[in-house]
């Protein structure tokens, strides 16, 4: 059975698949096809001829195609995507650009652009959307979230201890290009004024609002590949460029009395955005548009958050 594999999760794992995979000192993904058999035998071939390394996989011994999987890898089915901890919650996150149709309302941006011209199959239109990743709040994490006081109308601010995986993390589109346009940090808060509100209190459930600001900024080199910016026709981008997101975040979290369980975390984050869009050799645009972002509790596969969450330990583990 075929399998793809992102190397700079597999290249860092600290298991039996990770030491597999580094001993062929694979460096990278960008146009790199290798043909490896679960045994640790290479039949890349030069050529790239499909059929022909289809044959010579053929010809090999059916324990060189048969291997023992568990002796190569965790048997655990749930491994190696499903690390969440124990009590931790998974939030999916859902990016989309947006514009105003003729008579200004919001929707989704038409994308028109063409990345490029290939060789086959004409122009490749850039339409995905929406973008999706995942946040993973550990139990001591989304305990902070759970008021003091279980009194309508207490409030309190946001922990700063989440606003890296709450605000920064989430808030940036990722579903055009390769790589988020930027990929936000604390460093680049320039203003936040978000708070939580008890808004309703019954015998088995706390509701709770959450809203409020954000204005993050950044200058154009903390862009992934903004060191190198340039435009579709190799002009170097020039000038004080500053990316940003300028928004507002509102939504609703329900605390569980009985469970004592975070249940329910529905939040909507829409504002002005501008970002570096450009593809892997730095070559692209720089676009403002609104943005939005939806957070939902998520119960689907155990998908960990996106690489360009540096800070988490998901990806390096």
């Amino acid at each position: 059975m075929p399998v793809a594999v992102d190397t700079l999760i597999v290249g860092a794992q600290k298991d039996a698949e990770g030491e597999f995979f580094r001993k062929f000192n694979q460096s990278g993904s960008c146009g790199t096809i290798r043909v490896i058999t679960a045994s640790g035998t290479e039949i890349t071939r030069p050529d790239r001829n499909w059929e022909k390394t289809l044959g010579d996989f053929k010809k090999l011994p059916q324990e060189e195609r048969m291997p023992n999987v568990g002796a190569l890898t965790n048997p655990d089915r749930r491994a190696p995507l499903n690390r969440l901890p124990q009590g931790a919650l998974r939030i999916k996150l859902y990016s989309r650009g947006l514009e105003r149709d003729g008579e200004g309302e919001l929707v989704s941006k038409s994308w028109k652009e063409n990345w490029q011209k290939l060789s086959s199959g004409g122009d490749w239109p850039a339409k995905a959307e929406p973008g999706y990743d995942y946040l993973w709040l550990t139990e001591a994490d989304w305990k902070t979230l759970v008021p003091a006081e279980m009194k309508k109308g207490h409030q309190y601010a946001l922990p700063k201890s989440l606003v890296k995986k709450i605000v920064c993390d989430p808030l940036t589109h990722n579903a055009w290009a390769r790589n988020p346009p930027i990929w936000w940090n604390p460093k680049h808060l320039r203003s936040l004024e978000v708070d939580l509100t008890v808004t309703e209190v019954t015998a088995t459930n706390v509701l709770i609002c959450l809203q409020g600001t954000v204005l993050l900024e950044a200058p154009l080199k903390d862009a992934f590949n903004g060191h190198r910016a340039k435009t579709r026709k190799g002009e170097p981008i020039v000038g004080d460029h500053k990316l940003k997101f300028d928004g507002r975040m509102l939504g609703y979290l329900a605390y569980d009395l009985q469970k004592k369980a975070l249940t329910r975390f529905d939040v909507v984050a829409l504002g002005d955005y501008v970002g570096f869009y450009c593809d892997t050799n730095g070559l692209g645009e720089i676009l403002s548009l609104p943005l939005g972002v939806a957070y939902t509790v998520d119960t689907g596969p155990p998908v960990p958050p996106g690489l360009w969450h540096r800070d988490d330990p998901w990806w390096r583990d």
